[in-house]
């Protein structure tokens, strides 16, 4: 999915802005939040799996791929989430 004529906002860092739009709208739960470090979720979708992330600033980004590539990358986020929260103590 492409967004032909991106515009300046909250999803504008992302290939589909639709999409990320469509993600951001469809989750519900922070899985890994504070502030600092930003708003994380995974969503399991039936084709792709997606990560999503809110910054403190606002700014959503999404990113997508078969659920064995996601898994890793999710692995990624709580490692980083735990680090932030022993450095922040």
């Amino acid at each position: 999915m492409y967004t032909a004529n991106p515009y300046p906002g909250k999803f504008e860092g992302n290939r589909s802005q639709l999409l990320a739009q469509a993600v951001y709208n469809a989750y519900a739960d922070d899985v890994c939040s504070e502030e600092g470090f930003g708003h994380y979720a995974l969503i399991k979708g039936k084709r792709y799996w997606y990560i999503l992330h809110e910054s403190d600033q606002g700014f959503v980004s999404v990113d997508y791929g078969p659920s064995s590539e996601m898994l890793l990358e999710w692995d990624k986020v709580q490692a980083a989430y735990s680090q932030f929260i022993i450095d922040s103590e």
